[in-house]
């Protein structure tokens, strides 16, 4: 799971394209730019009509790179949901004696 995660983090769009920037069909994209997708739906519709002709509409919806960096940054230690405050209260308390003190 874990390794899925950072296939998505370090992930690049540009896998899932040949080098003339035609889609890569999805029986052939590797494990790491599969995990990318979140979707991948082809329309076939006739645009004009009456003219006979058949156009293709690939609609590619990756997954959100930015929660996979924010899970993997939970994992890590890096970002918490809890902010852990550690109070010495007999400093805190001299402190504000002093304070008191010096009005």
């Amino acid at each position: 799971m874990v390794e899925r995660l950072r296939w998505v983090v370090a992930g690049d769009i540009r896998t899932l394209f040949d080098a003339d920037g035609d889609p890569i069909p999805i029986k052939q994209l590797s494990a790491e730019s599969a995990a990318l997708l979140h979707s991948w739906e082809i329309i076939l519709k006739n645009a004009e009509a009456g003219d006979g002709h058949i156009d293709r509409v690939l609609k590619i919806r990756t997954k959100d790179q930015l929660k996979a960096i924010e899970l993997a940054m939970k994992y890590l230690g890096m970002f918490k949901d809890v902010v852990e405050v550690n109070v010495d209260w007999d400093k805190l308390a001299a402190r504000l004696m002093s304070v008191r003190d010096e009005r």
